[in-house]
Parts: structure tokens; sequence; C-alpha cells
């Protein structure tokens, strides 16, 4: 099993990144996901990889200038729930906010001096960070990258604690 699918010790992990969710969703829901020109690229890539199999903006001009992974995983969501990426983004952005906030309690779990005290204190500020919150309200390839970097960081704990192949394998993925 996975390590920090372990949510015995971590339940106030947990708590706080069902808080995160909520905030993110109740942000979303309001207005939308915001849009900004990056989000059209994405969406309109994402919407065009769908429907007609090439990796093209809004204008049919192929994707050369963005992070092509974002367009594909939005595809791959789209996909598997046969929406519109627009549709699914909210959902997607507050469920990807609440695994951050999940793996940084994981994380500062494994730290060598632990307290709960000053664990509850950070997941709170990462909560109720303006700056998380505004990356995770919008439609922006960081909301991924973010969870990418954590899990990153987590693998490469992993490989330095034993130094196996499984691990290293991880790492490069």
């Amino acid at each position: 099993m996975i390590p920090f699918l372990k949510f015995k010790g971590n339940v106030d992990s947990l708590l706080f990144a069902a808080v995160g969710f909520i905030i993110i969703f109740l942000f979303t829901r309001h207005g939308g996901i915001g849009v900004e020109p990056d989000s059209v690229v994405y969406f309109s890539a994402a919407e065009n990889l769908h429907t007609t199999g090439t990796l093209t903006d809004y204008m049919d001009k192929p994707l050369v200038e963005f992070p092509v992974f974002y367009p594909f995983f939005l595809t791959g969501i789209s996909i598997l729930t046969g929406l519109k990426p627009l549709i699914f983004t909210p959902i997607l952005n507050a469920l990807l906010f609440a695994v951050v906030i999940y793996l940084s309690g994981w994380i500062i779990e494994r730290f060598l001096y632990k307290s709960i005290w000053y664990k509850r204190a950070i997941l709170f500020c990462i909560v109720l960070s303006p700056c998380l919150l505004e990356v995770y309200s919008m439609m922006w390839s960081e909301t991924l990258f973010i969870l990418l970097v954590f899990l990153f960081i987590i693998s490469l704990h992993s490989y330095f604690q034993s130094y196996s192949r499984k691990a290293l394998i991880a790492v490069a993925l």
C-alpha cells in the first residue's frame, strides 16, 4: 500500500484537506473557474485533442509554448468523465488542492521533531494562503505542477531511504 494512503495518525491533515476542498469549491461555484489567456489555450488544446486528435489551440495553431502535459491531463479526464474541461475543472482543482494539503500534512508528520500544533498551524496557513487560493481558483497548469512537485519530493525521499530500483523508477516518472 502507498504509505501516504494510511490515514491513521493523519486525520487532521484529512480534515484540513476537506476544508480546502470546500473553500475552492465555494470560490468557483459562484463565478466558475477563473479563465485568462493561458487558460483559453489549455482549454482549447484539450478540446481539440479530444475532438480532432490534434494538439492545437483556439486558432488551430500547434501548441508550442505552453506545458503540453496539462492539456493531455485535461483531455484524459475529459475522456473519463465525458465532460468539457470548463465543467470539471472547479472540482478537479478543489481535489488537487485537497491532495496538496493532505500531502503537506503527511510530509510534516515525517519531520524529526514532531509538533501537532506546528503541523496544524502550517496546514491552516496553507488552507488560507491567498496565493494558493488564487492559483486553485484559476484554470492554470500550476495546480497540477504543485502536486507533481510534492509527489517528486516524496518519491525522492523514499529513494534516499532505500536506494531501491523501484524507488528510482518512481523518481524518474
